[in-house]
């Protein structure tokens, strides 16, 4: 009935201590517990030191028959039968105050054989994974909790521009002691790093083995360079650093190190062998981030990727204060006087271009530029050094005339500054300020001498700078008024762009944007839109106006059908003018019989034209006309054929538009109840008889009756 209990993972190990500051009564191993269980008398069993003596703070009311201090027989109430003692129960990793693994296998149950556990405990002062494992000892500056847990202490921090070694998905969550590494983008360094002096040594790269569990090289058999059947991983680890020509190593299921020259492919293993692949990682990119108690995340090495000045690459510094004036220009070379300085700042005088990450920048003379100057009034608690204030006006200008920061020089600064005993200590020092300024243009499709000009004259700009001064700068703990800004002075050819700065088809493709709309435009009014009008109306057209005074209904004639302001009740037609204005005064034209459709096509887009081109005057005249005949001819103009009225003209001259709403809805409206000429002309036979009075309505007389055809027989 009785239980056999299992090997003690720390048996035979001299017990240590409880370290300062931890608490005295730690998990022990089974079988053995603190003083205090119970109050039963003597013992009689081996505790870990391998005696059987009692009052010695373990277990009491044990049996005199121990058998290598695995099979503690004591009573049943204390190490019987019950399964809580010894069980394997997963749900419960705290029973009775002993560890369980994520398998519900207790810690002291740990396979000999296996290397590593998910989790580990504590046994005298130190923590354990397993018994293969040397204990980490348990100390304030490690990252161990009380509960012999590593810290963790949540994600590290990305730099900019830099990426992550292990991808980002291992940097979700940083546990003691595990480091985060990132390695600098090209063009960068990592901060505090210096290249060595030729009598120096290079500083070795480090080299990182990312793990591929259950796999193997295809190619090992062929690319071995070394096999070695006893060494552990940390061996072969180092056998690899020691062979230049080793770039991964394999632990194969029965205890072999191979040693590969390359890796060409990677192939599952059935046995679980483990593929490591060298990586090296130079250290002047590398940054590292370390996980340290307390949940903190420290920096091991340089905590940002700073730009390298003379490698000819131009890489972005946006994540740098913009007062660390860091590698405005990169030429490839550490030359003073070719417009990129030694420290990679742009020399007076000159202007760089075309620098990007895969390419150097290029310096000239710069051939225009707009001088000025700027008074301040500052007043605060301090007064600011002459650089403090040459860098923040450099920065406010920036981004007050939307000129990048390396096209500026602020060449002179002076200052004076007094302090005012009688006002307050918001204001207790009063410096005044003149900054004097230069311009330059190294881009003029972004930014224009003329443009600059406007700026600095605006009156806006005042308010402008002052808030740039105060919301981008180090002088944001100061009142900063900018008083008066001199009106700039152009030096240089402002011409000289249409040669040099700008090319034929940046130029064109430019003006695509602002010509090509409107070329649009033009075309759906002046073709489109006709041709579709044609299409749709006018060659279906079978009469016209022209000669059929008598059948037009009477209340067309003698007045306008509508009045000049009907357009406000025509918004479709209104609308519709804005694409087809030509085809609508040609088709009342047409239906006029006043001029044939195409015609009237095209002198109406002459008189579009020169309403367009700012001659309205002229183009009034041919519609004007027009409008004069159709009143003539609707019985309410001079009858006098061919002129002008002064009315007409001076309506299409005022609003050309009612004008022609007006006189569309009259035509229109005179068309769709103009009746037939074939049906005009047989009730104008007909009541001519019915009006005779020799003879009844209604009645036809030999003469005007048809002949009747006698229908053929069948």
């Amino acid at each position: 009935g009785r239980r056999r209990c299992p090997a003690l993972p720390g048996e035979g190990l001299p017990a240590l201590p409880a370290p300062l500051g931890r608490p005295a009564v730690l998990p022990l191993p089974r079988g053995i517990r603190a003083a205090g269980a119970n109050d039963h008398g003597n013992d009689d069993c081996h505790d870990l030191d391998g005696n059987v003596h009692h009052d010695d703070d373990f277990h009491r009311h044990c049996v005199d028959d121990v058998d290598d201090a695995d099979d503690c027989h004591v009573d049943a109430d204390d190490c019987n039968d019950d399964v809580d003692d010894c069980d394997d129960d997963a749900d419960d990793r705290y029973q009775h105050g002993y560890r369980h693994d994520h398998d519900g296998d207790r810690l002291d149950d740990v396979d000999l054989g296996s290397s590593t556990t998910t989790t580990s405990w504590v046994y005298g002062g130190a923590c354990r994974f397993n018994l293969n494992t040397p204990p980490l000892e348990w100390d304030d500056t490690m990252g161990w909790t009380g509960q012999c847990e590593p810290e963790v202490c949540g994600p590290a921090p990305q730099p900019a521009h830099a990426t992550a070694v292990l991808g980002e998905e291992a940097l979700q969550e940083l546990v003691y002691p595990e480091p985060a590494l990132f390695l600098c983008d090209v063009g960068y360094h990592v901060e505090f790093w210096e290249p060595p002096f030729p009598d120096q040594p290079t500083p070795p790269d480090r080299h990182m083995y990312v793990r591929s569990s259950g796999t193997r090289c295809t190619n090992d058999e062929v690319d071995n360079i070394g096999v070695n059947s006893t060494a552990g991983e940390a061996e072969c680890e180092a056998l690899c650093d020691a062979n230049a020509t080793c770039a991964a190593f394999e632990l194969t299921c029965d205890g072999r190190c191979i040693l590969l020259a390359t890796c060409a492919e990677q192939a599952p293993s059935d046995c679980g062998t483990q593929l490591l692949t060298k990586r090296t990682l130079p250290t002047s990119t590398l940054v590292e981030m370390s996980c340290v108690a307390g949940g903190r995340v420290v920096n091991t090495t340089g905590s940002r990727c700073m730009p390298i000045c003379g490698d000819g690459q131009l890489v972005p510094v946006d994540h740098l204060p913009l007062t660390s004036r860091l590698e405005q220009c990169d030429d490839g070379n550490s030359v003073n006087g070719d417009g990129c300085s030694a420290d990679c700042q742009v020399e007076a005088g000159f202007v760089c271009t075309g620098g990007h990450a895969g390419g150097p920048d290029a310096c000239t003379v710069a051939e225009v530029h707009a001088e000025g100057s700027a008074w301040l009034v500052l007043s605060g608690a301090r007064a600011a050094a002459d650089e403090e204030l040459r860098l923040a006006a450099e920065i406010a200008l920036s981004r007050t005339l939307g000129c990048p920061l390396r096209d500026l020089e602020v060449w002179q600064v002076l200052s004076l500054a007094a302090d005012d005993p009688d006002a307050s200590r918001f204001h207790r020092v009063r410096q005044e300020v003149s900054v004097h300024f230069r311009v330059k243009i190294s881009d003029y499709n972004a930014l224009s001498i003329g443009e600059v000009e406007g700026a600095l004259l605006a009156q806006s700009f005042l308010p402008k700078l002052s808030v740039a001064f105060t919301d981008h700068t180090t002088l944001r703990d100061l009142y900063v008024e900018v008083v008066e800004v001199a009106p700039p002075e152009v030096v240089g050819d402002r011409w000289n762009f249409w040669t040099h700065g700008v090319s034929l088809s940046d130029t064109i493709w430019e003006l695509s944007f602002y010509v090509g709309p409107v070329l649009l435009y033009l075309a759906v009014l002046l073709f489109v839109a006709p041709v579709a009008r044609w299409f749709l109306i006018i060659r279906k057209r079978k009469n016209r106006l022209t000669g059929r005074l008598d059948d037009v209904s009477e209340e067309f004639i003698g007045q306008w059908a509508v009045n000049i302001c009907g357009w406000i009740d025509a918004k479709l037609t209104c609308c519709s003018l804005l694409c087809c204005l030509p085809a609508r005064l040609a088709d009342t034209w047409d239906s006029m019989g006043l001029m044939p459709y195409w015609t009237g096509v095209r002198k109406a887009w002459c008189c579009c034209l020169c309403y367009l081109s700012g001659f309205g005057f002229c183009g009034a005249c041919l519609p004007g006309s027009q409008r004069s005949e159709i009143r003539d001819f609707f019985g309410f103009g001079d009858k006098v054929k061919g002129n002008i009225e002064l009315s007409d003209y001076c309506c299409y001259l005022c609003c050309p538009i009612c004008c022609v709403i007006q006189e569309a809805q009259h035509v229109d409206r005179a068309m769709k109840v103009l009746p037939p000429p074939f049906q005009k002309e047989a009730d104008f036979a007909f009541g001519t008889l019915g009006r005779d009075g020799d003879q009844e309505a209604g009645e036809v007389t030999a003469e005007a009756a048809p002949k009747e055809v006698a229908a053929p027989r069948g």
